[in-house]
């Protein structure tokens, strides 16, 4: 039996969802340690499975920072206080935790790392070639990987994986500052996040 996890890294909150592939039976015997251990607990039938179902989160996460980015960018140009924003975020019907305490983070300008970039574009080339085997598209997510890279080139290596703003800040326009070339210049991009996401 396999096992592929998703977890927060809230010290104050921390929080931890398994996912499990393989022999049923085996499952069956181990389910309750999981359950102790985990806050839910997915079966998803034979090997491999797990591990394509935390493929399809990590698409799903790089895609939501990806649109955390880019709405939060879209907002400040047009004027809107990023806190009111927010405010909508938590109660809409497009509203989730991730998007939640991510944006919060970059309202209060925390960027200390969570996940470094270089580890998110290794996810994000793992699941263009998961896509790529099952012939399922993904347009969005060259986009992040786009984004990731810059990124990793301008040796952001290390820097909150939420500085994916960057390349929505790049996108937007914003003159930047410093010896970085204008579309390659991936660290003044957070500070669109309106001064927020910096």
């Amino acid at each position: 039996m396999r096992l592929s996890l998703a977890a927060n890294k809230n010290p104050a909150n921390a929080k931890l969802w398994i996912m499990a592939a393989g022999n049923k039976a085996i499952f069956e015997k181990v389910k309750p340690v999981l359950e102790h251990l985990g806050q839910t607990v997915h079966y998803f039938g034979k090997n491999g499975n797990a591990a394509a179902m935390k493929l399809v989160g990590n698409l799903i996460v790089a895609l939501e920072m990806e649109a955390l980015a880019e709405g939060l960018v879209l907002a400040q140009k047009a004027g809107l206080d990023l806190n009111t924003v927010m405010e909508v975020v938590k109660v809409a019907d497009f509203r989730s935790p991730l998007l939640v305490s991510n944006g919060q983070n970059i309202l209060k300008r925390d960027f200390s790392t969570s996940f470094a970039l270089k580890l998110m574009l290794k996810d994000a080339d793992l699941i263009e070639k998961f896509a790529k085997s099952l012939q399922s598209p993904i347009p969005a997510l060259r986009v992040v990987e786009k984004n990731l890279a810059v990124g990793c080139c301008a040796r952001l290596r290390n820097r909150k994986r939420l500085r994916l703003d960057q390349g929505a800040r790049k996108r937007s326009g914003r003159r930047s500052q410093g010896r970085l070339r204008p579309l390659t210049n991936v660290r003044r991009l957070t500070r669109l996040l309106i001064a927020a996401y910096l």
